[in-house]
């Protein structure tokens, strides 16, 4: 289940997703060694971080596109 960072940037925001969910269940199960729970947590931070990443970057995306189309107009007024 773990993934190196080069794999974590190039994964589907579903897959990346989907893996968050998944791990974020295991670690709320809390069936493992603690070795095992600080594995998953670990593993947890690194791809919930990527999800903040990508929704930050979405974000700054679609302000900068509403920003752009703002200008286009009031400039062809």
């Amino acid at each position: 289940m773990k993934l190196s960072q080069d794999k974590v940037a190039i994964i589907s925001d579903d897959d990346l997703n989907r893996r968050v969910r998944t791990i974020r269940g295991l670690i709320r199960n809390n069936r493992f060694s603690h070795e095992k729970l600080k594995e998953l947590q670990t593993e947890f931070c690194y791809l919930h971080r990527e999800a903040e990443i990508r929704e930050a970057r979405r974000e700054a995306h679609q302000l900068y596109i509403r920003q752009l189309r703002h200008n286009s107009r009031t400039r062809g007024a």
